[in-house]
């Protein structure tokens, strides 16, 4: 009797989070314009190989798709920037907030190496 309450909770348990899972790992892509500025707040680091800097950006953005999820949000971006060999890759977090307080955080990875960005 014991066993098939614990079996039965451990089932349950999988399949929550399965379902959890599920939710997040199908999230949509979303299509959006930036207005706004981007400052480097730091150079951490600064030479011929490498260059690490922080930067920090503010603004609105606009929703590209007709559904507007993110029209007239603000966003707030933290990130790193390094630059080796001619490459940089970009790291940091995005929120964006709409005028009702609810806000969606974004992570962000962009490297370049002056050809293509991915």
């Amino acid at each position: 009797m014991i066993f098939k309450k614990r079996y039965m909770i451990g089932t349950l348990g999988i399949v929550l989070s399965l379902v959890l899972f599920l939710s997040v790992a199908q999230a949509e892509p979303f299509d959006i314009t930036f207005c706004g500025s981007t400052t480097i707040t730091q150079t951490v680091l600064e030479s011929k190989e490498l260059t690490i800097t922080t930067f920090e950006a503010k603004g609105a953005v606009r929703s590209n798709p007709e559904n507007k999820a993110f029209d007239n949000c603000s966003y707030h971006l933290l990130g790193v920037s390094l630059l080796m060999a001619d490459k940089v890759t970009n790291f940091g977090y995005s929120k964006y907030m709409d005028s009702d307080g609810d806000f969606v955080v974004q992570e962000n990875f962009l490297s370049l190496d002056g050809k293509e960005a991915t």
